[in-house]
């Protein structure tokens, strides 16, 4: 492919306090940077002084969004709506648009939060800056995205969508769910990976299933948050306290069950009600094990090839388990991790958060531990393909940029 050097723009990132979120961006930056060497990279993130160390690692250029401040996207909106219409050049409100009016190509990798699940308002943050992108008449892609579902916000999420060059879906259940409310962008949606396989492609050496997951007792991975204890909460008509005490007793359940060493791994670490560490500590009081800290793709691959087996709410840390061949059981709350884990055909391995009970979990447990070996062997194959998915995504966009 000919050298080209342009300004690539990337929005959407949550921090890089989310494990998550910050390989997901990793795993954009170097997929990106393989294919063409000489673009410039430029992340935009809410939280600059906490994640210019971070992101520096991987970007050119670290700078803020203003994308959670309702009064600077409003009117930078609506300063673009009126330039258009005036056909003048708009007046600059937020560094949003600054930054997409001085970029050749803006790529979106909001991970899942191009979606009404959460709320409208938290909906429009990372909407919003679409619709600048959109208005600015640049060329945008969705990239490496879960998408939807949309109620109030549907007429604007079809417009985003079919002004988009490109839209890279990360597992099928979006793909259906994109052609269901824009069946027009039928020629510009494809299902790729996360872009996180592609940060732990780079880590992980896809060789023979690891001994350590046939010891004694055995080494259980535990990534939970507390949005999963409170969809319990809302789904199972409890308090918050019960359902912390349901997680409880059923990781008891598992730990005898199983001859279990648990290993807590938290993949959120800002403050405040979206931090995993409180959860794990109280459950590590009760349950014993350790606690790890993990900062990079190349952490988590030790952490998590060193299991047996891997119970996670967090999709990024479900992933994190199946790129080592770890097999996994996905505690949901939201359709991406079940569309994720219908990826590597694991889809009898999700518990929802409304049929979460002691019995299940143990059930699912030892299915995967039966079938042990033989589940690693084809989760590593499919980690492979999901890599090469996101990959092939990274290329057919930069294919539509030229």
């Amino acid at each position: 492919m000919r050298r080209i050097s342009l300004k690539i723009l990337l929005i959407g990132t949550y921090d890089s306090r989310n494990l998550g979120d910050r390989i997901m961006q990793k795993g954009a930056a170097i997929g990106l940077r393989t294919a063409l060497p000489s673009c410039r990279l430029k992340i935009l993130t809410p939280n600059i002084e906490q994640d210019l160390r971070a992101y520096s690692e991987d970007f050119d250029e670290v700078a803020r969004t203003d994308r959670k401040n309702p009064i600077l996207m409003l009117s930078a909106l609506t300063s673009m709506a009126i330039a258009r219409k005036l056909n003048v050049n708009p007046v600059v409100f937020s560094n949003d648009l600054s930054e997409i009016l001085a970029s050749d190509v803006v790529v979106f990798t909001n991970g899942d939060m191009f979606t009404e699940d959460s709320g409208v308002l938290v909906g429009l943050t990372h909407i919003i800056p679409m619709l600048l992108a959109l208005m600015s008449k640049k060329k945008y892609f969705l990239l490496g995205q879960s998408i939807g579902k949309f109620n109030k916000l549907t007429p604007i999420a079809r417009k985003i969508i079919c002004g988009a060059e490109g839209i890279y879906v990360r597992e099928s259940d979006s793909l259906d769910y994109v052609l269901s409310i824009a069946p027009e962008a039928k020629n510009k949606v494809m299902r790729t990976g996360d872009l996180a396989f592609l940060a732990h492609r780079v880590c992980t050496d896809p060789g023979p299933t690891s001994l350590a997951r046939q010891a004694s007792p055995k080494k259980i991975g535990i990534s939970l948050s507390n949005l999963f204890s409170r969809h319990i909460q809302k789904n199972q008509g409890m308090v918050e306290e019960a359902a912390i005490n349901l997680l409880l007793e059923s990781l008891k359940v598992v730990k005898s069950r199983f001859d279990a060493d648990f290993v807590f791994v938290p993949h959120v670490g800002a403050r405040g009600k979206r931090d995993d560490f409180p959860l794990s500590r109280r459950l590590r009081e009760e349950l014993g094990g350790e606690i790890i800290r993990v900062r990079t793709s190349e952490e988590a691959a030790r952490v998590f090839e060193s299991c047996s087996l891997t119970i996670a709410s967090r999709m990024h840390a479900n992933i994190a388990s199946l790129a080592v061949g770890t097999p996994t059981i996905a505690l949901s709350y939201s359709h991406k991790s079940e569309g994720m884990m219908a990826n590597f055909g694991l889809r009898h391995l999700v518990l929802l958060s409304q049929d979460f009970n002691g019995p299940r979990l143990t059930e699912l447990c030892e299915s995967a531990l039966d079938e042990g070996t033989d589940m690693s062997k084809k989760i590593l194959t499919q980690a492979k393909i999901e890599a090469d998915l996101a990959e092939k995504g990274i290329l057919n966009m930069i294919s539509s940029m030229q």
